[in-house]
């Protein structure tokens, strides 16, 4: 079609990549915080000569793996976007390409006279 379909196309991908993004920081921030929380009733507890435990560090544990868990996956849906973006790019030179037309930024850049 048009480079506007095209775009049209590449911007719902990159909203729905972008959603993504703001949910695994959402979650990594609240397991971060759950995380704090966790540590630092384990630490009152302990500065209080009472042990930690063996569930409360079970559970510390499974909170930090969860944590590290959502950090990949924040970091992998980064990576897409920035893989997208790449795509979009070239995508979008290769159709220009091939319709024989300037991208604008080109056409903007091109000197006068």
């Amino acid at each position: 079609g048009s480079e506007d379909a095209l775009r049209r196309v590449f911007n719902e991908r990159a909203a729905i990549v972008d959603n993504n993004i703001k949910t695994a920081a959402y979650n990594v921030a609240s397991l971060r915080e759950a995380l704090a929380t966790q540590l630092s009733t384990a630490g009152d507890r302990e500065l209080a000569g009472q042990k930690v435990s063996d569930k409360q560090a079970g559970d510390i544990r499974q909170r930090h793996a969860e944590l590290l868990a959502q950090l990949r996956l924040q970091a992998a849906f980064e990576q897409q976007r920035k893989a997208l973006d790449v795509e979009i790019a070239e995508t979008l030179a290769r159709y220009r390409e091939l319709k024989g037309i300037a991208a604008p930024a080109e056409t903007a850049a091109a000197p006068q006279g």
